[in-house]
């Protein structure tokens, strides 16, 4: 399981509209360019005053099976799994069972640091534990069963990323490790206290940490695009990713959720304005989500390339929930399409049909490995099909979409690379621009 840095401040758009301009032919026209482009396929859910007012599947759940997406289809929901494990640590808090200061030394103390840190600072991601789903063997690691106690070893050699509470940065293994914190709380298995806490009380009946029993369609699959087709995508299994990203879930549930959640309908008053005091960005389990001079509060996910948001405005009392098992474009854009249409912000729909085809004998000038001495990183580039693609030391590839004959970009991560420097038919530099970097990487091969 890997977590996608999605952008969440998304400014620079004035309030003018309000629910009652909703054109759901607009926001059915950019679902329907989505699918038809091969830029995503998923389901999409808005609520207002805690009823539905807008649903849509598109795309296909199966695709090797021509079974589409509907309102209703289960999708795995990544890191937005981790609001559900908050309000369950937050109710054992109510329960008198578990306090912020307590230790992580009072179960795992073998743990780095684990006699300073504290629950709350792992909630906040202010650990300093190193997240174990970006280490070296992660990928390779998991594709056979592991046991709890085989993990924590491995958690227990990583070297820490800085003291406890000196900054915050994003960690799954917080969260994994409050999964297990919990089980030895309540003395009962993880999805359990889920089901009884949470999931049981707002009739939540297709979130789940399997595949719903209840589900009657098959289960839907990621995808990435590869060489001009939607390719399946290994399934991350529940060891692997537990209380930090493992649910299932559906739209609807997702909207009644966190409706229920930012309603004071989950935890207690004082429990939820501590769940969204934020740092840095990142509260204790909700983010706080920027729309113009409006706000939201949810959380983002992404899990063998399924993306994620669940996001409620509680000044509009609008909730809105959108999955994809799919994506070739930037997730956030999208997110960006569709509240603008429902807020009535002015937006013009994307145009697909503008993309740049580059002749074949041009793309392989760009084929071969880059590389940047300052970090240690390699960028191999290679020409499928007519699909040119990216991969970085330690990462899976990617494809690259024409902007020009000499530009190319990943939407998905906000990628743009242009090769220059064409001599003897091979481009001799890439250069990077990612986050308002440029970095050059000089061909090495």
């Amino acid at each position: 399981m890997k977590y996608l840095l999605l952008a969440l401040a998304l400014t620079g758009m004035a309030v003018t509209g309000t629910a009652q301009n909703f054109d759901a032919q607009k926001a059915d026209t950019l679902l329907q360019r989505l699918n038809r482009h091969h830029k995503a396929m998923g389901a999409v859910a808005i609520y207002q005053d805690g009823k539905p007012v807008y649903e849509r599947g598109f795309g296909y759940a199966v695709a090797e099976k021509d079974i589409s997406n509907t309102p209703q289809t289960v999708f795995k929901i990544g890191s937005v799994s981790k609001t559900f494990a908050a309000a369950v640590v937050f109710k054992l808090i109510e329960e008198k069972k578990l306090r912020l200061e307590d230790k992580l030394a009072k179960w795992f103390p073998a743990l780095p640091n684990a006699d300073s840190i504290t629950i709350g600072e792992m909630l906040s991601h202010r650990s300093g534990l190193a997240n174990y789903t970006e280490s070296p063997f992660f990928d390779a690691w998991i594709k056979q069963p592991r046991t709890q106690a085989e993990i924590l070893s491995r958690m227990e050699r990583a070297k820490p990323a800085f003291a406890p509470g000196a900054k915050t940065e994003y960690s799954n293994t917080n969260y994994l490790l409050l999964g297990y914190i919990i089980e030895k709380v309540s003395g009962k298995d993880y999805c359990e206290v889920l089901q009884q806490k949470i999931l049981q009380p707002l009739q939540l009946s297709h979130t789940a940490c399997t595949w719903p029993k209840t589900e009657k369609v098959a289960e839907t699959r990621g995808y990435s695009w590869e060489e001009g087709k939607w390719q399946p995508v290994d399934n991350t299994p529940w060891f692997a990713s537990g209380a930090a990203g493992g649910l299932y879930s559906n739209m609807q549930d997702l909207n009644t959720f966190i409706v229920a959640l930012l309603n004071g309908r989950v935890v207690r008053a004082a429990s939820l304005e501590k769940m969204k005091e934020a740092k840095d960005g990142l509260g204790y389990g909700l983010i706080r989500v920027p729309f113009g001079k409006r706000y939201a509060y949810g959380h983002n996910g992404f899990i063998d390339n399924f993306s994620t948001m669940v996001a409620c405005f509680p000044e509009e009392n609008m909730s809105i929930a959108v999955a994809l098992n799919a994506t070739n474009t930037n997730f956030n854009d999208i997110l960006i399409g569709l509240l603008s249409i429902y807020f009535g912000e002015a937006y013009t729909l994307p145009d697909f049909d503008k993309e740049v085809t580059v002749p074949a004998a041009v793309l392989q000038q760009y084929v071969g490995v880059y590389r940047y001495d300052p970090i240690g990183m390699d960028i191999t580039v290679r020409l499928e099909g007519a699909q040119l693609t990216a991969q970085a030391t330690g990462q899976g590839a990617f494809p690259l979409t024409a902007q020009s004959e000499k530009s190319f970009s990943f939407d998905e991560a906000g990628i743009v690379i242009d090769f220059q420097k064409v001599e003897n038919g091979k481009a001799q530099v890439l250069m990077l621009h990612q986050g308002g970097s440029n970095i050059p990487f000089e061909r090495k091969e």
